[in-house]
């Protein structure tokens, strides 16, 4: 992730409020810092990543994210799950911002935004990494990007790095 990429999340994340922060796709958990020492203090982050891109090193990484959420007393309100974002069931109620970083394919970054994204409250964010144009995963996802821009739920905001960025509006 970019410097611009890292201060845009950081920035969504402090001004969530009191809220539930959902990442799908964590790998090093560089992003899952973050959020989490960004975020309110009432508000949870819930991050999952099978880690099968590199399954020898997830354990090793999510166990050292979780030494630093206890050491910045962030581990009751930090839960990292290895369960994969295309099965686990989705959390209740609605999110504040959904970071989509993890199945790179059409299909799998279809089914993230229709099984979470949805779920955004009204201004709650929805953040594709790697979807911007420019990036190679751009053309991939481009046929989505554009669904959801015609979709009139959401309205999209400027592109910051490689992150396309949707807004939930107000309504339904």
């Amino acid at each position: 992730m970019s410097l611009i990429e890292v201060a845009h999340l950081g920035r969504l994340a402090a001004n969530a409020g009191p809220s539930t922060l959902i990442e799908l796709g964590r790998e090093r958990g560089g992003s899952t810092l973050v959020l989490a020492t960004a975020m309110a203090r009432a508000a949870t982050l819930h991050s999952f990543d099978p880690q099968s891109k590199l399954p020898q090193l997830g354990d090793r990484f999510d166990s050292k994210l979780g030494e630093a959420f206890a050491r910045y007393g962030l581990a009751d309100r930090v839960h990292l799950s290895r369960e994969d974002s295309q099965t686990v069931e989705p959390l209740a109620g609605h999110y504040a911002i959904v970071l989509v970083d993890g199945d790179p394919s059409l299909e799998g970054t279809r089914s993230d935004f229709e099984r979470f994204c949805l779920q955004l409250q009204p201004g709650g964010h929805a953040l594709f990494h790697d979807a911007a144009p420019g990036d190679p995963r751009q053309l991939t996802l481009k046929p989505l990007m554009a669904e959801i821009e015609r979709d009139g739920r959401f309205a999209r905001r400027p592109d910051v790095g490689t992150f396309i960025e949707f807004q939930r509006l107000p309504g339904d």
